[in-house]
């Protein structure tokens, strides 16, 4: 896309209603979504699982789309931290009577 060409769709981009700025905003977070997905096809239940993420963003419950899991990048392990005493459950429990 041409730069003239970018800045005149963010110039009609100003004129939308809030609402529609809204609209626009869900449809590009599923199109990026999907763009993260790339070729690779998406089960029946991703496709649900991004369908009931795109109605909540609408909803305003989510901010965003996020792509299925496996295609996430990878995360590091999980490594729990030692703590001095006793553990913090018997803490919390202890601290709540």
């Amino acid at each position: 896309m041409a730069h003239n060409e970018f800045d005149c769709l963010l110039d009609r981009v100003n004129d939308l209603s809030p609402e529609q700025m809204r609209h626009l905003r869900d449809e590009l977070e599923t199109k990026i979504a999907q763009a993260a997905v790339g070729e690779h096809e998406m089960t029946p239940e991703e496709l649900a699982e991004q369908e009931l993420q795109r109605r909540l963003v609408a909803a305003g419950v989510l901010s965003e789309v996020k792509p299925p899991p496996r295609f996430l990048p990878a995360r590091e392990p999980f490594t729990p931290i030692t703590i001095q005493g006793e553990p913090l459950s018997e803490t919390i429990i202890r601290e709540r009577r």
